[in-house]
């Protein structure tokens, strides 16, 4: 169990509607795993990305050849079977590169 940042707490109001905007609603925890359990047992992984607010992250994702520790969504490029989901939004050109 972790403790979740007030950031994304209030990011969790705009992706799960029935918090109804009220942060009192959300969560102030969560249960997470390391990233090294995610890629010794997945057989196979989807991310999914969806709108504008996610186009940099998408480009991250796309140019991920294994995990970069700076961007901890690239693991799944390190897991089996990935699969990479992204809509209209998230594949605009409007966000820049990846530096590698």
């Amino acid at each position: 169990m972790v403790g979740l940042s007030e950031r994304t707490r209030r990011d969790n109001l705009a992706t799960f509607p029935s918090f109804g905007d009220r942060l009192d609603r959300v969560p102030e925890h969560g249960v997470t795993v390391g990233i090294d359990t995610i890629v010794r047992h997945s057989r196979s992984v989807i991310m999914l990305a969806h709108g504008a607010d996610k186009r940099l992250a998408a480009r991250h994702l796309l140019a991920a050849s294994g995990y970069d520790p700076s961007w901890p969504a690239t693991v799944f490029a390190s897991c089996a079977s990935p699969r990479l989901f992204l809509d209209r939004a998230a594949t605009a050109a409007s966000a820049p590169a990846p530096a590698h």
